[in-house]
């Protein structure tokens, strides 16, 4: 993959024909996140069938603290690159050498810390999964500004290719490793490996290269912005991760195990469009804050076509839920199709609720997110602790309540008090896929009644085609729908 030239520091360059670009963006960010998802759900029924639930239970009482302390490499810088309207070469050198004195600290401290996380769990074991993943937090420090460099220049493109050949290359090392050893260390080599080829393909793709420290380069105000952003995302990610850390605590690693793969199985995937659909959208919203007509539109365009999508296939979910368990994961993981229950509830609200931080982070409003985050990780925290004595189930269904009944409409409420949304324009971007998501839902039902193969692949085939059909009835049917399909297959075709 040869680099491109490209100015990342010239407005005249980046900003021009912004429209195309970002419905571009979006379609390639949307093509290669199912293109990862599609590997992610080759790979994990391979996976599952030659791991036991506890090897994946042991990973993940890692995972927990590893991927918490990945998010101090960043500290929002990334992100401040992409939503500051001007930057220079030198303020995103001083960011890059910053993020990889982060990401080398933050290595050094975790192995540090290995024996302490080892102890939380009564497992020794940990220490050495612990060092053998903290190579990972110095790949991440290497690739942030890069990244958001390409982010800032709308080539998505690019970034898409490096992020489907990242988990490719991850998730076929980690299935030779299970292959040849069946042990847990495969779910250490695939993040490994993905970080490594991330890495590598961005630098590659880039082409940037950074510039010596230097003093007086105007940093200060950005590093201020990823401060608020990072308190944000710390609080966010604690409050998404406690049930993990005290599920593994309080029940060990076969629960955790189960709980951990239904998590992954079902908002994983959501979680993977998501974070690159976030770069996409606040990058082309910064650019049109000061158009409120532009911005409204622009935002409910994104966010109608985003639950069109992830709402239909979220309702489709959970009414085949022990189908989909039985088929991606095998029949030894059905104790986890009540928690994959609960938590399909929750992906169906996910996407709406993680669009309405684009608005305050595109509007600059980070603060008030950080001080938001606080409030929701005391709510989630305090739900799985009253989940956490009957088990991963109550776990789950304890979530639930506290997403939809508190987080939400509070989050709701923040980010329509200013800026140009309001709540009628929320109402407005997910009528149609409430209609379509009832219309596939119903179906489904339906047709689960009537029809039965005893094969649980040819009825999950049956029932997937059939509710694709619907899907795409209903979208023929009202006139919002047959917009998007055609605005976007054009947008994709370049016309």
């Amino acid at each position: 993959m040869m680099a491109k030239k490209i100015d990342y520091f010239s407005d005249e360059s980046i900003c021009s024909d912004l429209k195309r670009k970002t419905v571009r963006g979006g379609m390639f960010t949307a093509a290669a996140q199912a293109a990862q998802v599609g590997i992610q759900l080759a790979a994990l029924p391979i996976l599952a069938r030659l791991l036991d639930p506890a090897d994946f239970g042991l990973v993940a009482m890692v995972t927990v603290f590893t991927h918490f302390a990945v998010m101090f490499v960043d500290v929002g810088l990334a992100m401040a690159t992409v939503q500051r309207p001007k930057i220079t070469q030198y303020q995103v050198s001083n960011l890059f050498w910053l993020s990889l004195a982060l990401g080398s600290a933050i290595s050094f401290l975790v192995a540090a810390l290995s024996p302490l996380i080892a102890w939380i769990y009564s497992e020794p074991r940990l220490i050495a999964i612990t060092l053998a993943l903290c190579p990972s937090f110095v790949f991440a420090g290497l690739t942030l500004q890069p990244q958001a460099l390409l982010r800032r220049a709308m080539r998505f493109k690019v970034i898409a290719t490096v992020q489907v050949l990242s988990v490719l290359m991850g998730y076929t090392a980690a299935i030779a490793w299970a292959w040849c050893y069946r042990d847990y260390w495969a779910m250490v080599v695939f993040p490994v490996v993905t970080a490594f080829v991330r890495m590598s393909g961005t630098w590659v793709a880039c082409g940037w290269r950074p510039s010596r420290p230097r003093r007086n380069t105007g940093v200060w105000q950005m590093i201020a912005f990823g401060g608020h952003l990072t308190g944000f995302n710390l609080t966010n990610y604690f409050s998404r991760n406690a049930d993990n850390m005290l599920i593994g605590w309080y029940w060990g690693a076969m629960p955790l195990g189960l709980y951990a793969q239904a998590y992954k199985l079902l908002l994983f995937p959501l979680q993977q469009i998501m974070g690159p659909l976030t770069g996409v959208t606040v990058g082309a919203l910064s650019r049109s804050v000061d158009d409120p007509p532009r911005y409204r539109r622009a935002y409910g365009k994104i966010l109608e076509s985003l639950l069109l999508v992830t709402v239909p296939l979220m309702v489709f979910v959970l009414a085949t839920r022990d189908l989909c368990i039985e088929v991606l994961l095998g029949a030894q993981w059905m104790e986890a199709v009540p928690i994959f229950a609960w938590l399909g509830v929750a992906a169906l609200v996910q996407p709406f609720t993680a669009s309405l931080g684009w608005l305050l982070i595109s509007q600059g409003r980070a603060k008030e997110m950080f001080g938001w985050s606080i409030f929701a990780s005391i709510v989630s925290v305090a739900s799985f602790l009253v989940g956490l004595p009957w088990g991963p189930v109550y776990v789950a269904a304890c979530y639930v309540v506290a997403n939809i009944a508190i987080h939400m409409p509070t989050l709701v409420y923040l980010a329509t008090r200013e800026g140009p949304v309001r709540l009628r324009d929320l109402l407005f971007s997910v009528r149609v896929p409430a209609l379509v998501a009832t219309a596939v839902l119903t179906e489904t039902v339906l047709i689960r009644g009537f029809v039965a193969t005893g094969n649980s692949y040819a009825d999950l085939a049956i029932y997937s085609i059939a509710a694709a059909v619907v899907w795409v009835g209903v979208m023929l049917l009202t006139s919002a729908g047959r917009h998007r399909l055609v605005y976007y297959s054009r947008s994709l075709v370049g016309k």
